[in-house]
């Protein structure tokens, strides 16, 4: 099944909770593409990915590849901050993520709870 997303704007922030599974760098840049355009619809600056329930079997390089169509999509100006909450089993592959996001600019962090990522999200 393909990727789902359900936002819901919450105080300061807007929450996208996924579903489904992403494959490759073309699904994950479409997933992007999607969280993207409700928090520009919205007008929001900060964002909370859900993906506890998101199937993925990604790379390092997916996320070299994403970084590097988000830097076409948004071009210049202030990062978004973006916290995901994620399941332990993919530690590592989302640990490898997050130093990809950060090492290029974007203020990115990985959580596996949603109650710590929403504080740093508004700290």
């Amino acid at each position: 099944m393909p990727f789902a997303c359900e936002f819901e704007e919450m105080d300061g922030f807007l929450r996208c909770v996924a579903r489904g599974s992403i494959r490759n760098s073309r699904e994950l840049t479409e997933y992007a593409e999607t969280i993207l355009a409700e928090a520009e619809r919205v007008g929001a600056r900060r964002i909370l990915l859900q993906e506890k329930a998101l199937d993925t079997s990604l790379s390092a390089f997916d996320a070299v590849l994403l970084v590097k169509n988000l830097d076409k999509l948004l071009g210049p100006g202030p990062r978004r901050r973006i916290a995901l909450v994620h399941v332990p089993d993919n530690e590592a592959a989302v640990r490898s993520f997050e130093t990809v996001f950060r090492n290029r600019g974007y203020r990115h962090r990985m959580f596996l709870d949603e109650e710590a990522a929403s504080r740093w999200l508004m700290a």
